[in-house]
């Protein structure tokens, strides 16, 4: 969950643009007829930018939806696209993977984006089809397998990162735990929205319900096995360096020198990384817990 630059422009000449470019003289009629009608419609949007649930549903013949749709074109597509990089900033693209310059989808935070998604849905909003505000650029699981039409009203349970204040808000947690299993010691995650977020009274509830409804807690934990088998590994390096085990002041400092290198590419308080590496240095019994791993033979360790 993070904030995607909006776009800029004049949003109702670039819809007079697309309708004087259209061949078909069926779908020019129609959606000349409709030009001050879209003209209000793009006002209505941009009063109810942080409520977009309660945006009129309008009623469309067959006709007029065919033609509004007609204009969410694959030129219109490729220019947002290329308006969409210019836009963002370093830490969005993917720098850290094999593949540069690859967008994360803002609605999970780790697929590689790859389609626009109608926020209000086009099935039900054609007046918004081409409406560069309503288009989010995000990952096909997200966009075909989880955002639904009801994901978005009557109850709002997306979050949209072009309006809600996502970068400036902490909501993100996890809670880094060291606890006894058998004759060992695990560590266990849990990520969660955080109650005690500042900013917007709304923005809480919401995230909780987008971070249910996308099953963020269970990817999150997923992707971060991965971290954890690398900080046990960097650790038992450390150990082999120095000949021994680091101080609680030593770790303190190589923890936060890793959240540092982070949060260079990826400011939001509310990527998954900052928060479990927030949590990983919050954890009281690591140290215990790394050395023990590293006493147990400094083999390559398996997932925690």
């Amino acid at each position: 969950m993070y904030n995607v630059p909006l776009p800029k422009g004049d949003f109702y000449v670039q819809f007079t643009s697309a309708v004087d470019a259209k061949l078909d003289p069926d779908y020019k009629s129609t959606l000349t007829v409709l030009m001050s009608e879209i003209k209000h419609r793009y006002a209505e949007y941009e009063q109810n930018v942080q409520n977009l649930e309660t945006v009129t549903e309008v009623l469309r013949t067959a006709d007029e939806a065919k033609a509004l749709l007609s204009c969410y074109s694959p030129s219109l597509k490729l220019r947002l696209l290329s308006e969409l990089r210019d836009r963002l900033p370093n830490r969005i693209t993917e720098l850290a993977n094999a593949v540069a310059e690859t967008i994360r989808c803002p609605y999970c935070q780790l697929e590689p984006a790859g389609r626009w998604d109608h926020f209000l849905p086009s099935g039900r909003f054609p007046d918004f089809a081409m409406y560069s505000p309503n288009l989010i650029f995000v990952c096909d699981s997200c966009n075909s397998g989880i955002k639904k039409d009801d994901l978005v009203s009557p109850i709002r349970s997306t979050i949209n990162p072009y309006y809600d204040a996502l970068d400036s808000t902490s909501l993100l947690e996890c809670v880094v735990s060291v606890v006894e299993v058998g004759n060992e010691r695990k560590l266990l995650l849990s990520f969660s929205i955080s109650n005690k977020s500042g900013g917007c009274a709304y923005l809480v509830p919401l995230a909780k319900r987008h971070f249910c409804a996308y099953g963020l807690e269970a990817k999150f934990i997923s992707v971060s096995a991965e971290e954890m088998v690398e900080l046990i590994n960097d650790y038992i390096f450390l150990f082999d360096r120095h000949r021994r085990h680091l101080t609680e002041v030593e770790l303190n400092a190589w923890v936060e020198s890793k959240r540092s290198s982070i949060r260079k590419l990826y400011p939001s308080q509310n990527y998954w990384k900052n928060a479990l590496w927030a949590g990983i240095q919050a954890c009281p019994d690591l140290l215990a817990y790394l050395m023990e791993r590293c006493d147990r033979g400094r083999a390559r360790p398996t997932v925690p």
